[in-house]
């Protein structure tokens, strides 16, 4: 049993933004690396092992799947950063007890510490790297992708037009989350405005904390870009999660008149004054290291919310395409009447997908 997530926030619909197809063989072919895994290993340690893996397909598939039955060769770089800096939060033991608890009535909460420890956050990390290994010793991951997992912070070349994926852009969000980081905090409303507001720099920039204004009916954001009398207002779609980062950001940077971005002294100091654009740039590189991601610059991100949309959309025409040409084509293979192959409606195979990661989503206590 999963949770049932119908829309991501945003807008972004579950199939448009999945990062993990559950198909039957993706399924037999995880399954494979980690039974292959779990074999390699002493019994004293299989258990171990086992109970990781357990704790990370329910973090990366939210439910959806459960034991170790995931395709762990999908898995990317960026996902296992943000599952593993998930697992560092404080409450994270808690909040999966309260998931296993929504996805199974009968599941008794079993009171843990309020975090879980660097020898188990080793492990877990550890318990992934071998099992991934194991989806690349088998052909299932390409060696780009696994070198990516053993260096998930190291530059790769720009390839020009970079794509944001919604995937990417949640593992960026949960790099961003150690308690107690006010830069963390700004960060992620820069990404929020960025991503979903579809900001230039140069309006990101330029926003003040009272061009903000919030449609109670139409649960819309407006924010006014330009400067003085030219000044231009416009709507911006933000998720309800990018107004609790605002209220977050608020809290350290004060209610004062000004720029709405300002700079972070040693992670904690906000300073009065307005944040540059080398600053963005920077922290955008920051960022993306730190979650595992080719890096991107706010141009680029601020684009790839819609050209996924455009791509993800073209692509499903696409796919309904060849499954009407492939039925007919079947059909008429089988002998039907012409007539009888003019009037059959293809039947779609959906595909079960996953988005990752939905922690702040679905648990958020």
């Amino acid at each position: 049993m999963s949770l049932d997530i119908s829309q991501l926030p945003g807008g972004f619909s579950l199939t448009l933004a999945a990062d993990f197809s559950l198909d039957k063989n993706e399924i037999q072919k995880g399954q494979a690396a980690a039974s292959g895994f779990l074999e390699s290993l002493k019994d004293e340690d299989r258990s171990s092992a086992q109970e990781a893996l357990e704790t990370l397909t329910l973090v990366l598939s939210t439910g959806a799947c459960e034991g170790v039955d995931f395709p762990w060769h999908q898995v990317r770089a960026h996902h296992g950063q943000a599952a593993i800096n998930m697992l560092k939060e404080e409450g994270a033991p808690s909040r999966l007890e309260s998931l296993r608890c929504q996805l199974d009535p009968h599941h008794k909460f079993r009171q843990d510490s309020e975090k879980f420890n660097k020898k188990r956050i080793h492990r877990f990390r550890t318990t992934l790297k071998r099992v991934l290994k194991e989806s690349r010793d088998l052909g299932f991951m390409s060696d780009d992708d696994w070198s990516r997992v053993m260096s998930p912070h190291k530059d790769q070349p720009r390839t020009g037009d970079r794509v944001v994926s919604h995937g990417e852009f949640r593992a960026l969000l949960a790099a961003c989350q150690p308690e107690g980081n006010v830069e963390g905090l700004r960060d992620r409303l820069v990404f929020y405005l960025l991503y979903h507001g579809g900001l230039m720099l140069s309006e990101l920039l330029a926003v003040n904390l009272d061009d903000f204004s919030y449609d109670q009916k139409t649960q819309r954001v407006t924010v006014r870009t330009g400067k003085a009398k030219n000044q231009k207002t416009r709507r911006v779609a933000l998720p309800n999660e990018a107004l609790i980062s605002l209220e977050n950001w608020l809290e350290p940077r004060g209610n004062e008149p000004g720029a709405l971005l300002s700079p972070v002294k040693n992670g904690r100091k906000v300073e009065a004054k307005r944040i540059s654009g080398d600053e963005v740039r920077v922290l955008c590189e920051n960022r993306a290291r730190e979650a595992g991601v080719l890096l991107f610059t706010p141009d680029e991100l601020r684009k790839s919310a819609a050209t996924q949309i455009t791509l993800a959309k073209a692509e499903s025409r696409r796919a309904k395409q060849r499954e009407a040409a492939e039925q007919k084509a079947r059909l008429a293979a089988e002998g039907s009447p012409v007539s009888e192959i003019a009037d059959e409606v293809p039947v779609s195979r959906t595909m079960a997908t996953v988005c990752f990661p939905v922690w702040e989503i679905s648990i958020k206590s």
